[in-house]
């Protein structure tokens, strides 16, 4: 059996014979994000043509760069896709509505995929989720772009310890920013919070938790092309910045795109100079999403829906952003005051501003995920004063929970706030016990 990255946050589980078993998030086509994000290599259509025979594909979460719609319409009909049993899940829901076969397994249960494969999920409470593969020489653990907490990985190591010795640990996990760690501009200048090592020894904090033989990097493989957001791209964890930084010595460090043998554990990887991507055909794309932002036009029914969005909370949002959230939209300004719930004219002193194309905010109201503006690259933060960049990440978590139902209603928060304190503990059970 082999294991192999591929695409941005795709794990394929070959075989003996050369078949795939599991493929993992498949992003393996096109860009995310608005054509904001593209891959570094993609893989060939002799590559895809194997894939598509893949029995089954577990998606993690519902985030573009995992559950991409182009990706799995490729991919067809043919897999069983798998989703977590989040509080309120709807990738199954919807692949299924349209002619695909689904499977909803339910959180920390061994689910037996094949005679030597078994999976078990593990919701986290930001609507993602873990997946740890079990095969007779190895234990899988694909942290995604998930951030569980240390103790959480500890149990992980347990139940190893316990149930799993002598097994080889192979961690894949992101390793560079998705996030507005790096968007927030205050007097024209960049803030970052976060720098690139800390990211690194993230890692190597993971591996040296859960005590892994391999890392693998993962959901970290994109490379900007807009002119609006490829100045993100100096920012962007590099393997160079992998090796230099690297303290975990008891995990052999892998590069993107590797391949470990799981019999011999004997690991290969695509060199970057064979990378694969059409970059002419990217920056037409490109281009062509360039001209219908510049066609948009954000109507005053367009920023009814956004007050109506940024009211999801009467009562936290005044207390955090009293002083109200700016707008910055293809020439028009606008400013929300939380007290009253009121969207004004012009920039009037607000904690901070978000400026973006109006193509891409009249469309989070369509797609229901106003929270990915926040990991677009393009969307700049602008901050007011004394304004506290963890404070405007703070509001991109909230408004999220909002994206996926839990604040609609109080059954919906309690739901979500129930499911997440019985997970959390993360009581792994010995594989033995697993279902079909």
């Amino acid at each position: 059996m082999k294991i192999q990255t591929i695409g941005h946050a795709c794990m394929v589980l070959w075989d003996d014979d050369g078949s795939p078993i599991l493929l993992t998030d498949p992003w393996l086509i096109g860009s995310a994000y608005w054509r904001s994000w593209w891959l570094q290599n993609y893989p060939k259509a002799e590559e895809l043509e194997v894939l598509s025979k893949v029995q089954y594909v577990y998606v993690t979460h519902e985030h573009m760069d995992h559950f991409h719609p182009f990706s799995i319409k490729k991919l067809g009909t043919g897999p069983t896709y798998i989703a977590p049993a989040l509080p309120q899940e709807q990738m199954a829901g919807y692949l299924q509505s349209i002619g695909y076969k689904t499977r909803v397994i339910e959180p920390l249960q061994w689910h037996r995929l094949h005679p030597k494969v078994a999976v078990l999920s593990i919701p986290l409470p930001n609507d993602d989720s873990v997946l740890l593969v079990d095969t007779p020489t190895t234990l899988v653990v694909n942290l995604n772009d998930s951030k569980p907490m240390k103790y959480q990985l500890k149990r992980v190591r347990q139940f190893i310890d316990t149930h799993a010795v002598g097994k080889k640990v192979v961690l894949l996990s992101s390793y560079s920013p998705a996030s507005p760690v790096n968007s927030f501009r205050k007097d024209s200048k960049i803030v970052s919070m976060k720098d690139k090592r800390e990211y690194v020894a993230r890692c190597c904090e993971l591996s040296e938790t859960i005590k892994a033989d391999f890392f693998m990097p993962f959901a970290s493989q994109i490379i900007l092309y807009r002119e609006d957001s490829k100045w993100a791209n100096p920012y962007r964890v590099s393997t160079d910045d992998l090796r230099e930084n690297w303290t975990a010595q008891n995990t052999t460090l892998c590069m993107p795109y590797s391949t470990i043998d799981l019999d011999e554990f004997s690991n290969s990887h695509v060199p970057e100079s064979e990378y694969f991507r059409n970059e002419e055909d990217i920056l037409k794309k490109v281009d062509a999403q360039h001209a219908l932002e510049k066609q948009a036009v954000f109507t005053a029914e367009d920023r009814e829906n956004l007050r109506k969005k940024l009211r999801f909370s009467r009562l936290i949002m005044p207390l955090l952003f009293r002083k109200g959230i700016g707008f910055q939209v293809e020439g028009q300004e606008f400013t929300f005051k939380p007290w009253g719930g009121k969207m004004l004219d012009g920039i009037q002193n607000p904690s901070f501003s978000l400026m973006m194309p109006a193509l891409t905010l009249k469309e989070v109201h369509e797609t229901g995920h106003f929270a990915d503006l926040g990991i677009t690259m393009f969307t700049l933060i602008i901050l007011n004063g004394k304004t506290n960049p963890k404070m405007v990440y703070l509001f991109f978590l909230l408004i999220g929970l909002h994206d996926y139902h839990h604040w609609w209603s109080w059954g919906n928060l309690w739901k979500w706030f129930r499911v997440n304190l019985r997970l959390n503990k993360w009581k792994i059970p010995p594989v033995e016990t697993a279902t079909a």
